[in-house]
């Protein structure tokens, strides 16, 4: 009864802000602005629960703090480049909005719209498929081979969404072929492995314009038997692509095995490595893995523990995500976001970290989630309607 009428009050208001700023015979009529209030009323409604979540433990209330403040940063098209653009997509996804002259519009509406930069294009056509302007400079365009098509994994596109390149169109799939065509042992293999893991199934087998045989489990094998003293950013980036992997195979098949399971045993050494060089305060060293390191810098912390933090919390299973040590590095990059929200941050550091404290916000939502189902059902209850439920009748 409660739930109702909590449905009902919110309903009413999200109509009053639809009528507010509706005339009183709208396009499309009644029906319209039923629909609205409804799609109002579910974002209420969800912003409420997340608030619920928060209070009940402070921890997530400073999580939810730093991803807000985070996202009032703006970056802007005639600004910033698709390098810095991207990574706010990387911690946003779909949701990132940037600004072009005076509007603000979704990130991927720009990336996928034509856009260039430096006189470039950022997307191209190819004779085989597609792909992101390669390198030119730092922090311009792709820093690493495939590194912008990883990074939209995180916004899960399906493979026919389109991109404008000249006056072509190609789609997310032309590049997923490009990429496997490209791909070489010379060449930086985390971020390939990264995207294709997520898009290709695990066993997946094809041939490279040379004529090699590559599988998933090779790029696995190969990534996490180099060492990560000399790949970017301490090789949290190497780690997370072979955990992302492993967590795409796990879900398919509940056992590693092979090249996996090595994968893993070598992803728990890091894990351990982390922990063991963890700090007081929460930060992780600001050596990576090689040795222990504390710096006052707080870009600097940003840079080490937000990218550290963003591995990890991809790394570990859902029992371990609230043992303290977890829970003190959380809080450490949260405060440390807030800390610095009106400083200036350079965009890796600053949405690899957000990206960090994203993914463990919604790690515990959908654990607490899966928990207060698991208990309704066994009370013999009905579960909770979701927000896409608003308005039906329990």
């Amino acid at each position: 009864m409660k739930r109702n009428v909590k449905v009902l009050v919110v309903s009413l208001v999200a109509l009053t802000l639809v009528l507010s700023t509706t005339s009183l015979t709208p396009a499309g009529g009644w029906r319209a602005i039923g629909h609205q209030a409804k799609r109002i009323a579910t974002q209420l409604i969800s912003k409420h629960k997340r608030s619920q979540d928060a209070d009940a433990d402070p921890l997530l209330r400073q999580v939810d703090e730093a991803i807000d403040l985070t996202r009032r940063r703006r970056l802007s098209a005639d600004v910033h480049s698709p390098w810095q653009i991207f990574h706010g997509v990387l911690a946003y996804g779909r949701d990132f909005q940037i600004k072009r002259g005076e509007e603000l519009i979704p990130a991927l509406k720009w990336i996928a719209g034509g856009a260039t930069y430096d006189g470039l294009p950022l997307v191209e056509a190819t004779a085989d498929g597609a792909r992101f302007h390669p390198y030119t400079r730092p922090y311009a365009f792709e820093g690493h081979a495939n590194q912008f098509l990883a990074i939209l994994s995180s916004s899960n596109l399906p493979r026919d969404f389109k991109f404008r390149a000249g006056d072509r169109e190609v789609t997310l799939g032309d590049m997923i072929r490009q990429a496997q065509l490209d791909v070489t042992a010379d060449e930086e293999l985390t971020w390939t492995l990264w995207s294709l893991s997520h898009y290709l199934d695990p066993e997946a087998r094809w041939t490279n314009r040379y004529g090699e045989v590559w599988s998933l489990e090779r790029l696995v094998q190969l990534c996490s038997l180099d060492s990560l003293s000399w790949v970017p950013c301490g090789g949290t980036h190497r780690l997370y692509a072979v955990t992302y992997a492993r967590n795409q195979y796990l879900k398919k098949h509940r056992e590693l095995r092979g090249a996996w399971q090595l994968a893993d045993q070598w992803i728990q050494y890091y894990i351990q490595m982390a922990r063991s060089m963890q700090n007081s305060d929460g930060s992780f060293s600001n050596n990576y893995f090689d040795g222990s390191g504390y710096t006052y810098d707080v870009v600097e912390r940003l840079e080490t523990s937000g990218h550290t933090l963003e591995w990890l919390i991809l790394a570990l299973p859902d029992e371990r995500l609230n043992e303290p040590w977890v829970r003190r590095a959380v809080a450490a990059v949260a405060r440390d976001l807030i800390d610095s929200s009106t400083e200036p941050v350079e965009c890796g550091p600053l949405y690899h970290a957000t990206h960090g404290l994203v993914l463990y916000r919604d790690r515990i939502n959908a654990i607490r989630k899966r928990k207060s189902a698991s208990t309704a059902a066994k009370e013999g209850q009905v579960a909770p309607n979701t927000p896409h439920d608003v308005g039906q009748t329990p």
